[in-house]
């Protein structure tokens, strides 16, 4: 979102301090805010173009989620990354997706749930053949928001976004630092396979290990970047 998009989203419905917390939040997610990197009022409202206290009613709401910490006397920050942070984002996820999908394959819509699913994985790799890595990793929660939509619940993925927010974090910094994404198409390709075979505890068994790949270079990354953790949690 560009400065004139959120000066102009009151217009169209979305409050400033709403437009301030969605793009700090992302900003945040995406490490551009990176951890203890402080966050005056002044220094975001002259970053985003708006006011004060829309950008003070967004820091507040962020310290509530826990991607802000607010000092009295001494500003704002970027909270640290928390493995216990990591891990309740994690097993909330988790459980909503193995929910999810096994509900999922109990329609009797599964094979066109595959279809759509086998077309996504194919998407993932013509963007990892042209090096769009954004574009990747959107592709790939659409694939996560399918199995939700054939099993009738779209809407927890909105629930689901909220509480994975801090796994996210974690998760960029194993891409950006070299994650195998090709391996991660792999394992969308797994889970669909299974799903075609219509067997719910293998494919429960796929998704799990997917979902868990962010555990993969968590010691690496937290040995990389001592700087951006809290390690008096």
């Amino acid at each position: 979102m560009n400065k004139m998009s959120l000066a102009s989203d009151s217009r169209k419905g979305v409050s400033r301090a709403q437009a301030a917390f969605e793009e700090l939040l992302q900003r945040i997610v995406n490490l551009e805010l990176k951890p203890f990197q402080r966050l005056s009022e002044a220094s975001v409202a002259d970053m985003l173009s708006l006011g004060r206290t829309p950008v003070r009613e967004a820091l507040v709401r962020l310290e509530a989620l826990g991607f802000v910490e607010i000092r009295p006397q001494r500003g704002s920050i970027v909270a640290p990354l928390r493995i216990s942070d990591l891990e309740q984002s994690q097993f909330i996820r988790e459980s909503l997706e193995v929910s999810l999908l096994r509900r999922a394959m109990e329609n009797d819509d599964r094979e066109e749930m595959v279809a759509s699913l086998e077309k996504e994985v194919i998407l993932q790799r013509a963007y990892l053949e042209i090096g769009d890595k954004e574009s990747f990793l959107e592709s790939d929660e659409t694939f996560h928001s399918l199995i939700a939509e054939y099993a009738g619940l779209r809407g927890v993925m909105a629930e689901i976004a909220r509480t994975r927010a801090h796994m996210d974090r974690f998760r960029r910094i194993n891409v950006d630092w070299g994650d195998d994404l090709e391996e991660v198409r792999v394992q969308h390709l797994q889970i669909v396979s299974a799903v075609k075979e219509g067997d719910a505890d293998k494919a429960a068994a796929c998704l799990l290990k997917h979902l868990r790949r962010v555990y993969v270079f968590l010691e690496a990354v937290h040995h990389e970047y001592p700087e951006y953790f809290d390690d008096q949690e």
